[in-house]
Order: C-alpha cells, then structure tokens, then sequence
C-alpha cells in the first residue's frame, strides 16, 4: 500500500489587498515582496523544473526581512491593518470578529515573509535538507509565532525526521505542533484545523496506531473534505483487515508518479534537487535507486527471496537499511558530500551497498564544505566490477542531545 505524505499546501490563486497609502509599519519594499509571494504562491506547483529560480527569488524576498521591529498586525490612525496569508483567513478573521463585538475597520494586506519561510521550507523538505527547512521554519514563528501553516509544517517536519532516524520522540514533537496549530488563534480556517488533524493522524499511523489515526482523520473531515484523508483511511481499514500488509510512505504532492519504483518518480525526484546537484548524479546511482525503491516497496522478506544472494541477510540492521534507502528513494540522497546519506556508522553503510551487490574497498574521511565529518567510501559492484562513491554521515546518533531541530 502507497501513501503519500500529508501534505496539504496553501496555494489558494487569491489576489492579496494592497494598500497603496503610506505606513509606517508597512514598507513599499514588503508591499512588493508580497505581491511576489503571491505570484510564487500560484507557480510553486507549476515550475517543477525551475526550483532554483523559485527557491533563489524566495531567498531575496528572505534578506529583505526587518532585522527589528517587524509586525503581522498593527494599528494606525484608528484602522487596523493584519497581514492575511488567503482570503479564507480574512474572511474567518472578520467573523471573529462579530462573535466578539469587535466593530473595528479591519484591512487585509499581504504577507510577505512569514509566507516566504514557509514556502522555503516547503522546498528544502521537499529536498530532504531538515536542517535549513528548521531555520526556515524557525524565523517564521518569530515573525509570527501563532500562523498554524508554519507551526502544521513543523509538525510535518519532525515527522520526516522521525521517518529518517527512527526516533521516536521527532514523531512526539510532531503531535506537538499539529496539536499547536489548531488551537493556535481562535479565527483559524477549517482548512487549517483539518490541515493537523490530518497531519497527527498521519504520524499516528506510522506509529502504528491506527485506531486513534482513523478517529482523527474521521474528526479532519468534519473541518473540510479531503481526499488525503479518503485516501488514509482506506489504507488503515486494509491494515486493520490484514495487519501483514505493508505501508509505505512515499512522494509529495509535488509527484505526480503512483510507484515509487518508477522512471516518473526518480525523475520528478532529481528535477527537484539544485542544479549543481543534479549534474552530479553517477549514472550507477540510478542502478542502486532502482534497486532501493524495489526493496522499499516489496519489503526485506519477499526481495531477499528474490535475490542471488540472498541479501539483505537477516542478521544485517534491517532498521537502519531502511533509513537508509528512505533516504536514497525519497531525496536521492549519498551521491556528494553535501547530500550525504545520515547512518549510525559504517557497518550499516556496507550493509546497505552490499545489499545491491557492492563490496567496500575504499573508506576515508573527509570534511564538506559545512564543516562536517562525511565517510567517503568507494564500492565495487561484485558481478559487473564498476565502481561508484557514496557518502555518509555516521555516528550523528552520539552528537550532544541539543540537536538542531531542537532549539526553538
């Protein structure tokens, strides 16, 4: 069983109110920056062969960002003025409002950089590269630490570091912040509560708890329709019928491939990397992704049956070789230095390659250009002799326990 991740974006095509009379708390250069959020917000899906260009003009936006001072909402001469990301949050603003008695002139202008984070962050997750996706992520609370898309997409990003390292407590800080995001402001939009509840329903089922999933996913669409939800519930009436079949967790809402052994998915896949990355791809790497997407969609049992021989071996870290191809699947991950694969240590990674028939003959360390410690190691096909280098983080389970995606 295919699954996709729970992902939701906003990508509402609605133009934003722009008010074309001075403010203090409200620059010429952020009302620009959001009428170009706006432009981004309708490509984003569409330009899937230009993600650098988006991601460059996204980080433009991002150094334009006030080092002090900067206000979501603010008022000036008796209006006031809130940056709306849509028009479904103006509108579920303003009938707060009147539950509330609150008669003030409220006026929609647009949101430029606390949108700008989110999208940014959308595109490093989506490139498997969490540290940046939580700085991201990070600087967009502080802009606006109650908008429940940023806080939803921290919950949807410590629940790909759980899938990546297995630990337990990414997959509870997950529940955290999809539990923070709907009830973080009293007029958040049904999309947005169906948004975490979908999203802790998600990590609920990779828990393997898939009553309690089932009642939150049941419980998103009381919030809005969704076929996701549809989707996710099929899937954990099956598992609950057959608890032997297997559940994986696969793509984005940016791949349009149903398999992800497919040609479709590796290539939609490697058109989302940066170009200087993409030029880098070893042509043996596509052989060890084919492989790995096999593996990952038939499950250790039924490939080990069909292969020579015989590996994966069953004494070998099935846990970690699944992290591991995770990795390679999902983001093509362990070709450079700077895309490395993240391993407990060596052994594991020779496990992994030999898995699709590649001794070790190589290994040394070496320093990328982040400043961090890779394992450097070249392998050997057994049969056809060719030869490919991949690259590994190891040992990242033994750093200090403030880790980074902690800091906030």
């Amino acid at each position: 069983m295919v699954r996709i991740w729970a992902f939701c974006w906003l990508l509402i095509e609605k133009q934003t109110v722009i008010i074309n009379k001075h403010m203090k708390n409200y620059t010429d250069i952020e009302k620009i920056d959001a009428e170009s959020i706006n432009e981004i917000n309708s490509s984003i899906l569409k330009e899937k062969n230009n993600w650098d260009k988006i991601y460059n003009d996204l980080n433009n936006i991002y150094n334009h960002i006030p080092d002090v001072g900067y206000l979501n909402n603010f008022e000036e001469n008796g209006t006031y003025y809130h940056k709306f990301w849509d028009q479904e949050e103006f509108i579920s603003f303003s009938h707060h409002l009147k539950e509330i008695n609150d008669e003030k002139e409220v006026v929609w202008i647009g949101n430029a950089y606390p949108k700008c984070c989110y999208f940014l962050a959308i595109i490093s997750i989506e490139r498997g590269d969490f540290k940046e996706a939580s700085e991201f992520l990070q600087k967009g609370i502080e802009l606006e630490p109650d908008n429940p898309m940023l806080l939803s997409e921290l919950g949807l990003l410590h629940g790909q570091i759980g899938t990546n390292t297995g630990e337990k407590d990414s997959f509870n800080q997950a529940i955290y912040y999809y539990d923070k995001a709907f009830n973080s402001r009293p007029f958040n939009t049904d999309s947005q509560k169906a948004r975490a509840l979908r999203g802790i329903g998600f990590i609920l089922i990779e828990l393997g708890e898939f009553k309690r999933a089932k009642e939150l996913y049941e419980a998103s669409l009381t919030w809005e329709e969704s076929n996701n939800a549809r989707n996710e519930l099929e899937i954990i009436a099956q598992q609950i019928n057959k608890p032997e079949g297997k559940i994986i967790s696969a793509g984005s809402n940016f791949n349009d491939a149903q398999e992800i052994y497919s040609n479709k998915y590796f290539d939609e896949t490697r058109k989302k990397l940066p170009n200087n990355l993409k030029s880098k791809i070893p042509s043996k790497y596509a052989y060890i992704w084919s492989k790995a997407s096999r593996l990952l969609a038939q499950g250790f049992s039924e490939y080990r049956k069909n292969d020579f021989f015989n590996y994966p071996l069953i004494e070998w870290n099935e846990s970690e070789i699944t992290k591991c191809i995770s990795q390679i699947v999902h983001y093509l991950k362990g070709f450079a230095p700077s895309h490395y694969i993240e391993t407990k240590n060596i052994e594991n990674a020779k496990e992994l390659l030999l898995t699709f028939h590649f001794d070790s003959i190589l290994n040394k360390q070496i320093t990328n250009k982040e400043n961090q410690k890779i394992q450097e190691i070249t392998f050997k096909h057994k049969v056809d002799k060719d030869e490919i280098i991949m690259y590994f983080r190891t040992n990242y389970s033994e750093e200090p326990k403030k880790k980074w995606w902690k800091l906030w």
